[in-house]
């Protein structure tokens, strides 16, 4: 007998242990990618709550499977939405880019 797992809870508790509050920046684990493989495929999981789970994949201390999965990201061997994989791994320089480097650092 199959057990379905309700994905955007279990999502939503991975994403918490993993990014967010106090207790936060804890280690994903196998079942963990048994949950967020596909949930990053689900039309259920809204993209801003993939997007922080890929921020603090990437930003937060990781272990060997972590360090793993964001390469997979970033060589498209594991799914990752259009959007997220362009954001996070594709660094397209845009005439607007230099401009506001250069703003940021003006003294006003």
């Amino acid at each position: 007998m199959q057990t379905t797992i309700d994905l955007p809870s279990a999502f939503s508790s991975i994403l918490k242990r993993k990014a967010v509050g106090p207790r936060g920046s804890r280690h994903l684990n196998e079942d963990d990618l048994s949950v967020i493989i596909p949930a990053l495929r689900s039309e259920e999981i809204s993209l801003a709550s993939k997007a922080v789970l890929v921020a603090a994949v990437i930003i937060l201390d990781r272990n060997e499977l972590e360090d793993e999965l964001l390469k997979k990201w970033e060589f498209g061997e594991q799914f990752l939405p259009p959007k997220l994989k362009a954001f996070f791994f594709e660094r397209n320089v845009t005439e607007f880019e230099p401009v506001c480097r250069k703003f940021c650092k003006m003294k006003i």
